[in-house]
């Protein structure tokens, strides 16, 4: 089975009191970055998220998955696949300055 490299994008979230999520996704392959929207449903506690102004991939978990260390999430591709990724908490860099 051949191998795939390992993916790396940093996101970096916020998500509000009333539960609007806004992030930012770097994708230093193609040295691009993009916005990143989505909403918490309080009822079911899901968050959803996308690139902002786009209808797919959409990125699903469960809101207690964004404290946990690493955790499932499940994107849904414009073509009908439904793929789960590992989303992994990376610490926060120190600066020289602290």
């Amino acid at each position: 089975m051949a191998r795939r490299p390992a993916p790396i994008r940093p996101c970096f979230c916020a998500i509000s009191m009333e539960g609007i999520i806004s992030s930012t996704l770097n994708d230093p392959a193609s040295n691009s970055t993009q916005t990143i929207d989505g909403m918490t449903d309080k009822k079911s506690q899901r968050v959803v998220w996308s690139a902002a102004g786009k209808t797919r991939p959409i990125m699903e978990t469960g809101i207690c998955n964004l404290t946990e260390r690493s955790a499932p999430a499940l994107v849904y591709f414009a073509d009908g696949r439904t793929w789960q990724w590992l989303m992994v908490r990376l610490e926060e860099a120190k600066s020289k300055w602290q």
